[in-house]
């Protein structure tokens, strides 16, 4: 445009000089013109670049609308394709939007700043990308704001040949999560440690700041020597790096969750400056020092949603109801339910292990949770005040006691939320894990949580930033009805002797629990005492080892495995009636073996009477006999090992291994019809998604080598799409099916499954096994079994795939103990 002649303007024509902008060569002056020549109608004038008084030369066309069009001349028409300047409101609220800018034509347009427009429909910049000079915080008409806009954000850098930072912190997030992860995290800090001055971001500075003092370059040969992966969480949009625990050492174990809170505290301070007003966050417009901040807001204020977690106990409890089934409101899975959902859904800065406890009869709910290490916390702060960079290495051990503290707020106030009911909470915290020692033990009570600190929540006291490394000043605020805490010089907590809550004696031996089980409970479960639920406490262990040392050469001597094995089931036998005939068993009880505790949950879908009261029967019996029907078959004595698998069916209507046994045997022999019968049958008690898979994928094969390829192809299918062991060994065996069927295209999953429905075969565990399983998880928490009650709440937990339901089915387990 150095060539372009000038033009004089009229005697008429209106203009308006700029002050001068950051980086602007201080020889040449801009303005604006307008009313001076021709423009496109709706238009607003022209930037102008002055070499005299009243003559220039010809920048951009702005529009009535805030966009800008680089032009070298007046313009009668509005030109093709996007402008170089654009502002985009918000679709609900004209008020604010985002300036966005290109610098070349085939340069697509990219955020640079945010903007509010005030009630008299003035503009102003926030959190612009570049130096506004002048115009930062400034009211402005919207020729001036356009104008300037323009000339900062696309002549300017231009004509300087600088670059303008632009993009969304949302975009360097994504970036820092894609795999491999160690690539992403050493990538972004080169990228900033390389970079030109001016060329990266605020955010990224802030970023690469943050993973270096985390360890970040230690991560790799982590990764390379174990699986390390980054994902998200669906329940809270955060960061979760997974890994195996047993491979790595605590203080590796340590970095990895070091380098986890610095990708969640940079999301969380993306998500921060996101919430101010405007569209997406422009990460060029946020220097270090804005991001600093913003991420110790994010530590020091986590109890600020304390008030709202209260709240939950008003609102509806979505896990209350399971497959039909009704917990009580306010017993033991309400209560349970309710908190674990408001601890998987707490966003945090910081991963938070727990465990917890309840009685809601008695109005308490205990949680044990981890704290990170001081070393987690930032090791610099940046100070407004001075404009500088603060060294609070020092200060670490303080603030991560007061940080705990916070946390114990926001625990206590989810544990009263759980249940109008609840009127005690206690919070036990052990710094870096939940196998450390604890470091703060502490009580509150319902009513004077709600009057006294709340408020004080509400009013930003906990998350005040002089009490930021103030844990006395904190503890102060919170002003528990009991507390326990060791101290240590650094202000980090020592060991501490934990409170005393008074739940461990909820949970005896199963097979020692003598209490009666509630009518509907004893209708469901044919049981009349909660001891009769125990399927696992093996009296004949002895002897059940026994057959899997008769095992271990029964491929090279069937017979020699099948004597010993017959020897065992006798010994057993001869055991369960010596045991009948002195505990005086004459109530005509039948003798039932289960393979897991669900499967006792299952008795009443056999086909025995609902009056019918069982036995346990032995383990080692059952080992034995079920072995020995793989080794008459082995043997080629078919009968006897159809014989005994029925047997074992009829010992056990709700297990697999009968059934399985069976089906292995007609297949073998070429019974497919027979094989495929069994199986159904067994379909219909499958309590998990391993076992219905398993069972899909023998079923699948009997119905192809009796020609029905359709239904053996949908069933295939259905194994591949469950993913699960057997989905390789089915896709194997698909692939020969379809050759035969001279097929190419694969079935769909949805096809597969309407296929299966038409003809009975159920895709996962039936709603009849999840109804008995829901039943007997809600009934059992409700009446305080709590043991009994874990066994089915892990199957209805597993089956949701709900991590706040597992966790339930652990507190059911196990309580605040070591499971």
């Amino acid at each position: 445009m150095e060539n372009q002649a000038e033009f004089k303007l009229p005697l008429l024509g209106k203009s308006m000089k700029l002050h001068p902008l950051p980086g602007q060569d201080p020889q040449r002056e801009y303005g604006v013109i307008w009313d001076a020549c021709p423009q496109p109608s709706d238009g607003f004038g022209y930037v102008f670049e002055f070499t005299g008084k009243r003559r220039g030369r010809f920048l951009a066309w702005l529009t009535a609308n805030g966009a800008a069009y680089a032009c070298d001349g007046p313009l009668a028409y509005i030109p093709e394709g996007e402008p170089n300047l654009l502002l985009s409101r918000l679709p609900n609220n004209e008020d604010f939007g985002q300036v966005q800018a290109r610098r070349g034509a085939r340069v697509p347009l990219q955020t640079v700043s945010r903007f509010a427009r005030s009630r008299t429909g003035t503009f102003a910049f926030e959190q612009p990308s570049c130096d506004i000079g002048p115009y930062a915080g400034s009211s402005l008409g919207l020729r001036t704001f356009a104008a300037v806009g323009y000339l900062a954000f696309v002549h300017i850098p231009s004509a300087a040949q600088t670059p303008v930072l632009t993009g969304l912190a949302a975009d360097v997030m994504g970036d820092l999560l894609r795999p491999p992860l160690p690539d992403a995290l050493d990538m972004l800090v080169h990228h900033v440690r390389s970079a030109q001055p001016g060329a990266v971001s605020g955010f990224e500075r802030y970023a690469a700041r943050l993973l270096e003092e985390a360890g970040a370059s230690m991560i790799r040969p982590l990764a390379a020597r174990t699986a390390l992966e980054a994902g998200r969480l669906s329940s809270t949009g955060l960061a979760w790096l997974r890994f195996d625990d047993s491979a790595l050492s605590a203080g590796e174990r340590q970095l990895v969750l070091a380098v986890e809170s610095a990708l969640n505290r940079l999301l969380l301070v993306q998500e921060a400056v996101e919430g101010f007003p405007g569209t997406a966050a422009p990460y060029a417009g946020f220097d270090e020092g804005f991001c600093s901040q913003q991420d110790w807001r994010c530590i020091i204020d986590i109890a600020s949603g304390a008030a709202e977690a209260v709240q939950r106990s008003e609102r509806e409890n979505p896990l209350r109801q399971m497959h039909g089934v009704h917990a009580a409101r306010g017993g033991e899975w309400d209560v349970r339910t309710r908190f674990a959902q408001a601890c998987e859904t707490m966003r945090l800065p910081f991963r938070m292990e727990y465990r917890f406890d309840a009685d809601a009869a008695g109005g308490t709910v205990a949680v044990e949770c981890s704290v990170p290490q001081p070393e987690a916390f930032p090791s610099t702060r940046w100070d407004g005040v001075r404009g500088a960079w603060e060294d609070v290495r020092m200060l670490r051990g303080w603030a991560a006691s007061a940080y705990a503290m916070r946390l114990a707020a926001l625990l206590a106030a989810a544990a009263f939320g759980a249940g109008v009911g609840i009127a005690r909470a206690y919070v036990t915290v052990r710094p870096g894990g939940l196998d450390a020692p604890v470091g703060m033990s502490l009580r509150f009570d319902r009513i004077s949580f709600m009057s006294d600190v709340l408020p004080l929540i509400a009013e930003g006291a906990l998350g005040a930033d002089r009490n930021a490394c103030d844990p006395a000043a904190v503890l102060a605020l919170l002003n528990p009805a009991d507390c326990s805490a060791a101290f240590s010089d650094d202000g980090f907590f020592g060991v501490a002797q934990p409170l005393d809550i008074g739940l461990e004696s909820r949970r005896s031996p199963l097979w020692e629990d003598d209490r009666a089980l509630p009518g509907p409970l004893s209708e469901l479960l044919q049981a009349d005492r909660v001891c009769e639920l125990d399927v696992l406490h093996d009296e004949d262990a002895d002897l059940t080892a026994r057959v899997s040392v008769a095992m271990e050469d029964a491929e090279s001597s069937p017979l020699a495995s099948i004597v010993l094995l017959e020897e065992i089931a006798a010994q057993a036998g001869e055991r369960e009636s010596k045991r009948a005939a002195e505990g005086g068993s004459s109530d005509g009880r039948v003798p039932l073996y289960c393979a897991n505790p669900c499967t006792r949950m299952l008795v009443r879908l056999s086909e025995a009477d609902v009056k019918t009261r069982y036995s346990k029967a032995s383990d080692a019996a059952f080992a034995a006999q079920s072995s020995l029907s793989r080794l008459y078959a082995q043997v080629g004595d078919v009968t006897r090992a159809l014989e005994v698998a029925e047997a074992c069916r009829s010992l056990a209507p709700t297990s697999l291994p009968g059934y399985l046994d069976g089906v292995s045997v007609l297949m073998d022999e070429g019974r497919f019809a027979e094989a495929e019968e069994l199986a159904r049958r067994a379909l219909r008690i499958a309590s998990d998604r391993r076992d219905s898979s398993y069972l899909r994928y023998r079923l699948a094969y009997s119905l192809w080598k009796q020609d029905r390829f359709d239904l053996a192809l949908a069933c295939y299918t259905s194994v591949t799409a469950d993913g699960g062991d057997m989905a390789g060994h089915a896709e194997i065996e698909m692939a020969d099916l379809m050759e035969q069927m001279g097929m190419r295209e694969h079935l769909s999953n949805d096809a597969a499954a309407a296929t299966l429905h038409e003809n009975g075969i159920p895709a996962a565990p039936t709603s009849e096994v999840m109804g008995c399983l829901a039943q007997a998880a809600l009934g059992l928490a409700d009446a305080g079994i709590l043991r009994a009650s874990a066994f089915p709440a892990y199957a209805v937990a597993q089956l949701a795939s709900d991590d706040a339901l597992i966790v339930v089915a652990r507190s059911l387990e196990s309580g605040l103990d070591v499971a």
